[in-house]
């Protein structure tokens, strides 16, 4: 397409003091779905990775003295990237936001080591490779400036080789080699038919060693004046449309974005549920790729900005209908396609269960690779179920007959057990679970990437009945956690009668959100000055070892270490008039001092600084701590508390080896191998 082949181009050349340096630019596979629209699409034809690095190596290598490759493959891709190639020197990839420190080194086809570097994402660091590059041939002497007469010329090398047209390396001289002509408007591309004899440049520099140091972007690092003031117009605005700092929501456990063995993730199970049943899309069930939720939400505040984290992209919420055989193919191929990934699941649904049973998916395709054919999902034995047991999850029930259809459905909770229920008891998580029937129609919830075929569920991409909703992804999250019971209730749901919301520090949750939310409503507060007018007096006064001293007196360490039953109360000025009541009663502190160690001291070295009318006692810093904290207590009981778990809808039957006497007494792991061994084969255990 004309318009992307302006924008982008697949290799640039830097040249930099004297050094002429080839960068190649691969995207993974992925992001052609991100980049394509309509039918057509822009026209891409998806090349295998390797072929068009080598080719463009090919192409660069009589040009430079370095070749880099930039990509955004992942991990696995770029070190067979480097395995299957030669004449890489560094490769600095992405994809999969990891830190390699230090950088890896792999062997290419000839065998030198190229170096690897992934630097993370999100700008939370910044990798710095310094290389040290030697000499290793000369630059090629070939003389280009005479023209050429005939082909005795070129083989002679006494022309210039441009003009040269050859078939293979055998027509051209010693010192050229046969490769395509370059279109040097259009990036490299070749023009017309053929190829031309051109002179090598050899790989004349090598990388000898290295220095990789990993800069984390925090404020130890001294602030650019000249980029704050370009940034400021830019962030006020931004402020001005979006509080990115805005609690919405606190949660007191992580919420993960991959589940722990590989199945569905508690944040994966959240926003599925909001996009089955959130108002204007009302589904059966939900599913949305798990790689478009881009980071975990931890164990504390929710935020804004954490939200334009975990969901970076604005897609909406798409709705369609399938019918029950699209909804088996679905999970098929969802199942084939997390088998490539160690049956971790590529999917996060909601309003379902089922089994990805990645071992026969496994076996199905190594019958076919058998057979000599090469393996296709579209083409597959479609007799043969990759996805076991799909069940939607209807309402609540105490037995399968208040299922509306018992005959297909059972009634039973998350941990799979059978309910029946007597009359009027807890109902749980017992659910009412349809088995999906071929015939049945179903409305299936999912995000409007996916429905265009993104993430390779090209599946639902021809579906006539797909329908926008409009509603933001994003903004549905957000309202499912600001729709969330709040801390407070979640405290009297799990303790019930032991639940005191006098004393809400009795429940660890309200204890954990007063202690996380006050942190985070501090961290302003370190920029602040930590020393108040009085402590500056004092410094000035000759007094400044006074400082040293504690501000706490011993009376109120007193009522700390003999009423500490007092702390279960929430709110400080609740605290401290339990303490006071307390010691009127018990009268265990009346013997300590109430002036602090250093009002002590600055009254008899320096009395002048004690005026509270001249000198203010309070830095900015306490100052603004003690503010925050009051924040935090008038949060945390009206903040909401999202939770979710992995509970079961995806279990995976991972692919396994079969038994190894097949049942028929075939022998043990070691006799088979030392049979094998005395028949002459390589065997080894």
């Amino acid at each position: 397409a004309e318009p992307l082949r302006d924008a982008a181009r697949p290799y640039t050349i830097i040249a930099r003091d004297g050094l002429k340096v080839g960068v190649i630019g691969m995207a993974n596979f992925s992001s052609l779905s991100s980049i394509s629209s309509g039918d057509g699409g822009l026209g891409i034809t998806v090349l295998e990775n390797v072929q068009v690095v080598q080719s463009y190596i090919d192409i660069l290598r009589p040009q430079v003295n370095v070749i880099v490759c930039v990509t955004h493959l992942g991990l696995g891709e770029d070190e067979e990237l480097i395995r299957r190639t030669r004449g890489l020197d560094i490769v600095f990839g992405g994809h999969l936001h990891i830190v390699l420190n230090p950088p890896k080194n792999i062997p290419d086809l000839d065998g030198r080591f190229v170096p690897l570097v992934h630097s993370g994402a999100f700008l939370k660091y910044i990798g710095r490779f310094d290389g040290a590059f030697t000499a290793t041939s000369p630059v090629n002497p070939y003389d280009r400036g005479m023209t050429c007469n005939g082909p005795d010329d070129c083989l002679s090398g006494r022309c210039d080789a441009g003009l040269c047209r050859c078939d293979s390396d055998a027509d051209c001289a010693g010192a050229t080699r046969c490769a395509p002509t370059l279109d040097e408007e259009s990036f490299g591309r070749t023009e017309g038919e053929g190829k031309v004899c051109r002179a090598v440049e050899e790989h004349n520099y090598e990388l000898e060693s290295f220095d990789y140091e990993v800069i984390p972007i925090d404020n130890t690092l001294p602030e650019d004046a000249e980029m704050a003031m370009l940034m400021d117009p830019w962030e006020r605005e931004l402020s001005r449309l979006l509080d990115l700092r805005k609690v919405i929501g606190y949660t007191p456990q992580p919420l993960r974005r991959f589940g722990p063995s590989g199945g569905d993730s508690p944040l994966g199970n959240f926003l599925s549920d909001t996009m089955a049943y959130r108002s204007r899309v009302e589904a059966d069930f939900s599913a949305t790729n798990s790689l478009g939720i881009r980071t975990d939400i931890n164990r504390g505040p929710i935020t804004m900005d954490q939200m334009y984290n975990v969901f970076p992209f604005p897609n909406t919420i798409s709705t369609m209908t399938l019918s029950g055989n699209e909804v088996q193919e679905l999970f098929d191929y969802n199942t084939y396609r997390s088998t490539g990934r160690g049956c971790a699941t590529q999917l996060q649904v909601g309003g379902i269960e089922y089994e990805l049973d990645c071992d026969t998916a496994t076996k199905e395709v190594e019958r076919t690779l058998d057979e000599g054919r090469v393996y296709e999902f579209e083409f597959r034995d479609s007799s043969v179920k990759y996805a076991k047991n799909i069940k939607v999850i209807r309402g609540a029930c105490r037995n399968v007959n208040e299922c509306a259809l018992p005959s297909i459905s059972d009634c039973s909770d998350s941990s799979g057990a059978v309910c029946n229920l007597e009359e009027g008891a807890d109902i749980g998580s017992c659910r009412c679970r349809e088995l999906v029937q071929p015939q049945f129609y179903y409305k299936f919830s999912t995000n409007n990437y996916m429905a265009t075929g993104g993430s390779g569920f090209t599946i639902l991409r021809f579906n006539t009945t797909q329908k926008d909703s409009g509603v933001d992804l994003r903004e549905a999250a957000v309202k499912a956690i600001e729709q969330s019971p709040k801390c407070i209730d979640r405290c009297a749901e799990k303790m019930g009668d032991l639940f005191d919301r006098e004393r809400l520090s009795t429940c660890a949750t309200m204890a954990y959100c007063l202690a996380d939310m006050t942190a985070y409503e501090s961290r302003m507060c370190r920029a602040l000055e930590k020393f108040s007018a009085r402590d500056y007096c004092a410094e000035n006064a000759g007094a400044g070892f006074c400082l040293g001293s504690s501000t706490t007196s011993n009376f109120e360490r007193c009522l700390q270490a003999n009423y500490s039953d007092c702390e279960d109360y929430f709110f400080l000025d609740q605290i401290e008039a339990c303490r006071l009541r307390e010691e009127a009663d018990k009268k265990r502190c009346a013997a300590e001092s109430k002036s602090s160690p250093r009002v002590d001291c600055l009254n008899t070295h320096a009395p002048q600084c004690l005026d509270a009318s001249t000198y203010d006692p309070i830095s900015p810093f306490d100052e603004c701590r003690a503010f925050a904290r009051v924040k935090a207590e008038e949060l945390c009981p009206v903040l909401p508390c999202p939770e979710a778990n992995a509970d079961g809808r995806q279990k995976a039957i991972r692919p396994r080896n079969e038994a190894t006497d097949g049942g028929g007494g075939g022998g043990t792991p070691v006799s088979i191998m030392e049979a094998l061994q005395d028949a002459g084969f390589d065997a080894c255990y």
